[in-house]
Parts: C-alpha cells; sequence; structure tokens
C-alpha cells in the first residue's frame, strides 16, 4: 500500500464513498459493501478492494482510470478472454465519472497467490498461458480495435525517452554521476536507433497478435485450483495489437519470464509451429522491447521537478540502462554494439 493510500480518511458511512457510489451503479443498491481496502491512490488513478458478506458475499477489485484505457481493457475482458478455455477473472463492468474523462471498473479479485519468476512450475504456467493467448489473439479479430503494438511503437517509445532524458541533462543540479549514467543511456539509444533496420527483419517473421503490454509478476496471480494451479493475468492496460515480442521478455523489468519450451508446446497445439532459433530472437528483440517500455515510464517526470523527486526514476534508469546495455551486447543479430 503507497504512503498516499495510507493518508486515505474513510467516510464513517461507506456508501458516501465515490467507489462505493459507483459499484452500486453497476451491481443495485443492495450490494452494500462491508470493508473498502485502498491498494493505491494517486491523483489520476486508484485501485480499492471492496468485500461484502451474506447471501451475496462478494470480494471484488474497483479501479479508476482513463476511459480510453477503461475501453482496452474491457475489450480484452469480455470480447477476448471471456471466449477462450483458460482460466480468467470475472469482469463485472464499468461506470463512467460525470466528466467523461475517467472510469471505473470492476473485476474479480485475483487473490494472493504469489507468482515467482524463480519458479520453474510458475514460468511453465505463464508459458503455457501465454501460448495460448497469443495463438488465440491472432484469429480474434480485433487488430482494428487494439492500440499498434508494432515495431515502430517501441522505436516511438525510444525517441520519446530519449528527448526527456535529454531535457533531464540540462538540469544543473544533477550530480556528476547522474549524468554518466543517463549519457551513457542516450548513446546506446542512439545506436540501437541507427540498427533498428535489424530490429525490423526479426519481426517480419513474427506474428500479430494481442500483447499484454505489461506482463510482469505484479500483473499475475497463481491459483490453487482441484484441476491444480492456474494463473490469473490483470491490468491490460497496456494491451494491444502487433509483435508480441514484449511478452516473452526473460527476466528484464520484473517480467514474468515464461518457460519458452512451454510456450512453444502451446503455440504448436493452436498451429504455430516455432522453431527454437527463432524464439531465441525473438526473446532478445522482445527484451530490448520491455527495457524500452520501463525505461519510457522512467522518464514520466515534470521538467520543473525538484531533485529529490528525480532520485527515484533516475535509479531506475540507472539499472535498466545497465540491462539494456546487456541486452544489445548479448543479442546475436545486434552485431557492433
Amino acid at each position: 500500500m503507497s504512503g498516499l493510500a495510507r493518508l486515505e480518511v474513510l467516510p464513517a458511512n461507506l456508501l458516501d464513498h465515490r467507489v462505493v457510489k459507483a459499484w452500486r451503479q453497476v451491481a443495485g443498491e443492495c450490494c452494500e459493501p462491508e470493508n473498502v481496502d485502498v491498494l493505491k491512490l494517486k491523483t489520476k488513478t486508484a485501485v480499492y478492494r471492496l468485500t461484502g458478506s451474506g447471501p451475496g458475499a462478494f470480494r471484488l477489485i474497483a479501479k479508476r482510470c482513463l476511459k480510453r484505457t477503461a475501453m482496452v481493457e474491457r475489450i480484452i475482458y469480455q470480447d477476448f478472454l471471456g471466449h477462450l478455455p483458460v482460466p480468467a477473472l470475472l469482469y463485472y463492468g464499468a461506470v463512467e465519472e460525470a466528466d467523461g474523462e475517467y472510469c471505473w471498473q470492476f473485476l474479480e479479485d485475483a487473490g494472493a497467490g504469489e507468482y515467482v519468476a524463480a519458479a520453474q512450475d510458475h514460468r511453465v504456467l505463464a508459458g503455457r498461458w501465454l501460448g495460448t493467448i497469443h495463438s488465440a489473439g491472432m484469429r480474434a479479430g480485433l487488430e482494428g480495435r487494439l492500440p499498434s503494438r508494432q515495431p515502430v511503437h517501441y522505436l516511438n517509445l525510444l525517441q520519446s525517452s530519449r528527448e526527456s532524458i535529454r531535457e533531464l541533462m540540462g538540469n544543473p543540479h544533477l550530480p556528476a554521476d547522474d549524468v554518466r549514467t543517463l549519457r551513457a543511456l542516450l548513446t546506446d539509444c542512439d545506436v540501437l536507433e541507427s540498427r533498428w533496420g535489424r530490429v525490423e527483419r526479426i519481426c517480419e517473421d513474427a506474428p500479430r497478435t494481442i500483447v499484454h503490454g505489461d506482463l510482469a509478476g505484479k500483473n499475475v496471480r497463481v491459483r490453487s485450483t482441484a484441476e491444480g494451479p492456474v494463473l490469473l493475468v490483470f491490468d491490460w492496460e497496456n494491451a494491444g495489437w502487433g509483435v508480441p515480442l514484449t511478452d516473452l521478455a526473460q527476466f528484464a523489468g520484473q517480467t514474468v519470464s515464461p518457460d519458452l519450451g512451454a510456450y512453444g508446446a502451446a503455440m504448436k497445439k493452436g498451429g504455430t509451429r516455432l522453431g527454437a532459433r527463432l524464439v531465441r530472437r525473438w526473446v532478445e528483440c522482445g527484451t530490448i522491447f520491455r527495457l524500452l517500455e520501463v525505461i519510457s515510464w522512467a522518464c514520466l517526470w515534470g521538467a520543473t521537478d525538484s531533485y529529490l523527486y528525480l532520485m527515484k526514476p533516475i535509479a531506475r534508469l540507472r539499472t535498466y540502462g545497465t540491462r539494456l546495455a546487456e541486452a544489445l551486447r548479448g543479442a546475436r543479430w545486434a552485431e557492433g554494439f
């Protein structure tokens, strides 16, 4: 729970809380929560857990987000996952706020079963799930309804992040170590862009399908069932249509790092045979895509932010920059880095 979450004081009567008012628009006035837990609270986003008991007992997650984000997630939950033979969270519906810019979404609580990327059985679950999703996504007919995740999307992330870092380099309060960190990252971005044609060629043979876009451990739970453990995946706000390589990333940006053998078997079952060498090249490229994504998220600062605020994102850029340099040096197709 974030520090901001701890600061929220819930009203004495929960019916007066904004999240409860939104939930009752979906479920009816009889669905009154007994408890509201604050999981995340920021200026523009919020996540709560609502629980109720009795004959209509429920335990769900309420998420406030931009309407355009909610539309993407609704498509995934209702028009895609709901038609697949894989376990999926129940999607209860959404309510727009009066301004039309923000929206509340209500989803089944995935539980507390932590995903552990170091556990081989968890990685096998992830590989099997991901192969099923990518295979089915190729035939889902949703390419015109989801944001693009073609290679140019990641090139745009690289370019926008580089501009933000260049702007930050002009901050006279940056210590010399930070300047060196940012300068090294800029150099790697420049070289990667100069080799982008190689990236495009690798992606030519990759399927176009539904991409989760943020397949990190924090967005996954493992639930025990009578048939065995199952994977439950949520937070599809970065989902799109394009090359799915970022979902295959291995041990970069807190990814689930799916088992590639299980992934290939699931893709084969869905009608797509993959060679080990081809998948290895996809993983190398996907790991770089993933790092470009998390670098772009770390660059969401303001031009006038104090150095005290900038310390955390710069520390993240130091970590991501090191991983990007390692990924570029290790990529078999990236000679010259």
